[in-house]
């Protein structure tokens, strides 16, 4: 019985590391996207950000503002260089997901940029 305890709390343990390891490795995501970003890289950021999202994805239990928050940030860096029909994928993820969060905020704020690239392509009908 004692091995059986000895064994879950190892298997629990083991578990934890993984999934701090997977955020872990999406933090870094998100940190090099921020350091590209600064740096006018915005394809290589936005890339960047959605490594950040799918690492975030893998975890266990996923950070789902992380998650929506990086994919803001890739249609942001799209929307900055004028690639528009790349900025609406992740933009629209991201709003799915603040809407299942219920963040208000954030979602008219990525409506707000959704207009934005509707506006540049003068569809103001959407």
């Amino acid at each position: 019985m004692k091995f059986l305890i000895a064994l879950i709390m190892a298997i629990s343990v083991m578990a934890i590391s993984v999934m701090a390891s997977v955020q872990g490795q999406a933090d870094e995501f998100c940190a090099q996207a921020d350091t590209l970003k600064e740096h006018q890289q915005y394809v290589e950021a936005a890339q960047t950000y959605v490594q950040c999202a799918e690492a975030e994805l893998t975890s266990a239990s996923p950070r789902m503002d992380k998650v929506a928050g990086a994919f803001h940030q890739a249609g942001d860096c799209y929307e900055k260089i004028g690639q528009y029909d790349s900025a609406l994928d992740p933009y629209e993820q991201a709003l799915a997901i603040h809407r299942e969060l219920g963040d208000q905020a954030r979602i008219a704020r990525i409506l707000y940029n959704i207009g934005g690239v509707y506006y540049a392509w003068e569809q103001y009908d959407k």
